[in-house]
């Protein structure tokens, strides 16, 4: 059995863990990475990450209301992250950056800023992308009741209970619509294209 598959399989087991102590989302990641990073196919695997995937977006979708107090579904072990892998962002993957075209913009080179008490750290690549046409797709998270949104933030993966799950500084994007205009809330994965602008002064 060659390395990759070992680690492909103990990815699995530390899904069904997540599982198993009541992370659905990380597991439903989890489960994702071992199919599209390990190409793994195993029959089992493949309907777990169905089920679980299935019962991640069912939670993000409930009403906040109608859900229990968050401290009463808090996970027994807290994961670093919910990538299969923690691993820097080889950014020299990426195109060449367009000045005058629309740039892709993938939430792990987000994740590579470093969040400080006095100002974030964002890595080079990020740097010179500040003040050009980005595109990311991820999930809305809204900031308010209201359906209708003139903004709100955007993360990488769907959350069930926002003060359990909600994500780090650097997984997170504030999305504002010009002025007039507003986007119908959606638990589905959208597509956002825009100007970027990094906050490197305010810490709030």
């Amino acid at each position: 059995m060659c390395l990759n598959e070992k680690t492909g399989r103990l990815l699995w087991q530390l899904g069904e863990l997540a599982y198993a102590t009541g992370d659905v989302r990380t597991a439903a990641s989890i489960l994702d990475g071992c199919v599209t990073e390990f190409a793994m196919g195993h029959p089992e695997l493949r309907r777990h990450r169905h089920e679980y995937r299935a019962a991640a977006d069912a939670l993000a979708k409930q009403d906040p209301v109608a859900r229990p107090a968050h401290e009463q579904h808090q996970p027994v072990v807290t994961f670093r992250s919910p990538r299969p892998l923690v691993r820097r962002y080889d950014a020299a993957k990426l195109p060449a950056i367009r000045p005058d075209g629309l740039n892709p913009l993938p939430w792990p080179l987000l994740a590579e800023t470093v969040v400080t008490e006095t100002k974030p750290r964002f890595p080079a690549h990020l740097q010179k992308l500040d003040g050009l046409k980005v595109v990311i797709t991820g999930f809305m998270q809204p900031l308010g009741d209201e359906i209708d949104l003139g903004a709100f933030l955007m993360i990488e993966y769907p959350v069930g209970c926002w003060f359990c799950e909600v994500p780090e500084p650097n997984a997170l994007m504030f999305v504002e619509l010009p002025a007039g205009k507003t986007f119908r809330l959606t638990r589905n994965l959208v597509r956002v294209e825009g100007r970027l602008s990094l906050n490197s002064t305010d810490p709030e």
